[in-house]
């Protein structure tokens, strides 16, 4: 990397402190974009610049705008670095301003928060400038080694990767939006606002947005930013944000400062939301997620926020006890949400291949009477019928096991339940450092029609294994050198549910008398007392544990390989992905499936007994369709980079015409 970081007094003149150079002589002072810190006893600024004079002249100016919380510091560190762009520089700011904001006050862990700094001076507001560019990547490096840099100076004090792996982090609302996406916040807010003022007016609430977009565009940030913002609005006075990011896009142009006083379209909504509660009292909303992982990790960073319940995080059935009551034997939707954050809603139900399915049917009987045929509504219908508006992160491409509603369900549950969706295409790929590439490449890998010739994928790292054991103890190796590497496996490998509940049961009495009670333990002992036939994985006499519980990313041993189930949702740095037996590929085939290889019956059913000529067709495409979107989801997952193990040879020699080989 090219930059360096050089430190001036913060008054005029500005002198290099190293040095008696003032900044207007240095070569990249005037005109050349940069990355600065402005800092004093236990106070932080941070911002970006074409014009390093000419910014700080503008800080330092009595009658700016923000010169009384500037006139707090004393000295600023500017990054310079001759390869900068604009672009970059956006992005660097907003990452060091969330890098700064988890270590000063979004954690509420002592021995995370910062031994510098008391105070970020920057508001919330930064979130339009951000958006890929060329060499993305590069520079997201270049914030790593920079942040490494601030730590040696005393600025910071959580490394990078243990700050970026934090799941505070990853899903914080304060997460700097790109302008896709702040686009579509603004105008799915104001959208739910109309709907509730026309309520108001007597007019029936329905305002549907549905945010559908490939992995890694960022829509469950979108939704838990709508929680906070909106959360935020009803209990806070608050009536513009710090535009102090509005102050440095204009800087640079000369806007004058009366337009920085003028309210952003943030401050304009949350005006909004704050006069309507304050009429007509708080909203009820909740964040909704099928998935008992993703719910539970939601629920978790929420209850970090200011007036947000980790119970704002619920599935479906919670949606339907939360908004109806039992009035003289009949129940009545008297409490219905007045929005509700719907995420990963391709994994909602259908009365089919869940469990258990007594209670989905007593939830139908409550909403639809005693006669009710529960195959005729899925929890989408639920969450339809007990919410005035809601937010739907929805794609049809992520559907993995045979209870997830279909493409056909979800649309007809949107036209029973009269509602008119607002749909939102999310375009910019924000998680894989190899951006839209990586996704074009694995679309037409599974679609047996790849357009690329083999090639190593800039910034980002795909291999493809002939050892499995090998692929697992590189991203063991990965975990140990940046965290949140983890391996994970299809359909094609058994896991038997009883026996892995039973050997907990055990082993929660063995631990009794042979503690302590770590995860290396608990592991030590599934492997002792579990067989390949329970669910334990083996390659050439190596045995590995399916992951024991739904805290298997954030806590996993390395010995424990997750699924579909306790990975989608979520950011990786590195993810190992096993191809199964279930799954090969033949020239004149392409893809194939052997349903017999199936062992997950739980979440597949293999049998196409009983079933018309017609119907076998359609079962058996729906089934490749569950088992390509699972591996496709899974080999999303990594941010920078997806080893890939096969165990047909067909299919790892397909593979390996398009992915690098490691051996």
């Amino acid at each position: 990397m090219a930059f360096q970081i050089e430190s001036y007094k913060f008054f005029k003149p500005l002198i290099n402190t190293g040095s008696s150079q003032e900044l207007s002589d240095h070569v990249m002072g005037t005109n050349w974009p940069v990355v600065y810190l402005i800092h004093g006893k236990d106070e932080i600024y941070i911002g970006e610049t074409n014009s390093a004079t000419g910014r700080m002249e503008q800080h330092l100016d009595p009658k700016g705008v923000y010169y009384n919380k500037r006139k707090k510091l004393d000295t600023v560190e500017i990054v310079f670095d001759p390869t900068f762009n604009k672009s970059a520089i956006l992005d660097i700011e907003n990452s060091l301003i969330s890098l700064f904001r988890f270590e000063i006050r979004q954690t509420k862990d002592p021995n995370k928060k910062s031994r510098r700094f008391k105070v970020l001076q920057n508001g919330n507001s930064g979130q339009s400038k951000l958006h890929n560019y060329y060499h993305r990547a590069y520079y997201q490096e270049e914030v790593e080694e920079i942040w490494a840099e601030l730590i040696k100076r005393g600025f910071a004090t959580n490394s990078y990767q243990s700050i970026v792996n934090d799941t505070i982090f990853k899903f914080s609302p304060y997460t700097t939006l790109n302008e896709e996406q702040r686009e579509t916040s603004l105008t799915i807010l104001n959208g739910i606002m109309d709907a509730l003022e026309k309520m108001r007016a007597g007019n029936k609430p329905d305002y549907t947005a549905i945010v559908n977009g490939v992995a890694g565009t960022g829509k469950t940030i979108i939704l838990i930013n709508l929680l906070a913002r909106i959360v935020e609005a009803m209990y806070s006075n608050k009536t513009d944000f710090d535009n102090d990011e509005s102050m440095d896009a204009t800087a640079d142009t000369g806007t004058s400062a009366i337009k920085l006083k003028e309210l952003s379209p943030e401050a304009i909504i949350i005006n909004r939301i704050h006069n309507y509660v304050k009429q007509y009292g708080l909203l009820r909303i909740g964040y909704v997620a099928q998935m008992t992982s993703l719910r539970n990790t939601i629920g978790t960073v929420i209850k970090e926020l200011p007036h947000i319940h980790k119970k704002m995080a619920m599935g479906p059935f919670d949606v339907v006890n939360y908004s109806i009551s039992n009035q003289s034997g009949h129940y009545v939707i008297d409490k219905p949400f007045d929005i509700l954050l719907v995420d990963e809603a391709h994994r909602l139900w259908q009365n089919k291949k869940i469990m258990p399915k007594k209670l989905f049917r007593e939830q139908c009987k409550k909403l639809y009477g005693q006669n009710v045929n529960p195959d005729d509504y899925t929890t989408l219908d639920w969450i339809l019928n007990c919410s005035r508006t809601r937010v739907i992160v929805y794609d049809e491409f992520q559907t993995v096991k045979e209870s997830d509603i279909t493409k056909r369900q979800f649309d007809e549950a949107l036209k029973r339940n009269n509602s008119k969706p607002v749909r939102f295409f999310l375009k910019q790929q924000m998680r894989c450092r190899a951006g839209m590439d990586y996704i074009t490449l694995l679309d037409s890998i599974f679609n047996c029609s790849p357009v690329i010739s083999k090639n190593k994928l800039e910034n980002y790292e795909l291999y493809i294994y002939e050892d499995a054991n090998k692929l697992i103890n590189d991203i063991i190796i990965k975990d140990g050198q940046v965290g949140l590497s983890k391996v994970t496996a299809g359909y094609g490998w058994q896991w038997n549910k009883p026996k892995y509940d039973a050997c907990n049961k055990s082993y929660q009495n063995w631990i009794k008398s042979n503690g302590p009670d770590t995860r290396a333990a608990k592991v030590d002992y599934y492997l002792k007392n579990l067989k390949v036939e329970d669910g334990l994985i083996d390659f050439n006499g190596h045995k590995y544990v399916r992951n024991i519980d739904y805290n298997w990313i954030l806590k996993g041993d390395p010995r424990e390989i997750g699924c579909i189930h306790t990975s989608q949702g979520y950011d990786l740095n590195y993810v190992g992905v096993l191809f199964g037996p279930e799954i090969d590929y033949n020239p004149k085939q392409g893809i194939v499936i052997n349903r017999s290889k199936i062992m997950d019956t739980n979440s597949i059913g293999k049998s196409l007994v009983g079933l018309t000529p017609h119907e076998k067709i359609e079962k058996e495409m729906q089934i490749k369709s569950y088992i390509i979107n699972t591996y496709k989801v899974m080999m999303e997952r990594g941010i920078k980079g997806c080893y890939v193990y096969a165990h047909n040879k067909g299919l790892r020699d397909y593979l390996g015409r398009f992915i690098l080989s490691r051996q």
